[in-house]
């Protein structure tokens, strides 16, 4: 993943609610140029990317709020775990060896 793809995902989740992310930004003034903002905007979301990934308004954001039930089977007995979707994908993206990696495979699926 780069600056590109990872700004993209943050102002997708930003549509969906995600404001913490305003707070890592400097003060600007009205005048400034937008390609500059965006330059900049990219160099600081990415530069703190690890602490963003992993907030859970930012999960929220990404995945929603819905309920999410995993029903399994083990050697003796059945069970459900019971959670939110943006709680399942939290843990998942933090087993992950490159949590970007499965970031970018559901901001794409999501995205379709």
């Amino acid at each position: 993943m780069d600056k590109e793809l990872f700004f993209e995902i943050v102002l997708f989740a930003e549509k969906a609610g995600f404001k913490k992310h305003l707070d890592m930004l400097p003060i600007t003034t009205p005048h400034s140029d937008t390609r500059s903002l965006d330059s900049l905007c990219k160099i600081i979301f990415w530069s703190r990317r690890w602490e963003i990934i992993f907030d859970h308004e930012f999960a929220k954001a990404i995945w929603g709020v819905e309920d999410f039930i995993y029903k399994g089977v083990c050697e003796c007995h059945c069970y459900s775990i019971y959670s939110f979707t943006w709680q399942h994908h939290l843990k998942k993206i933090v087993l992950q060896k490159d949590p970007f990696e499965y970031l970018d495979k559901e901001y794409k699926r999501i995205k379709k």
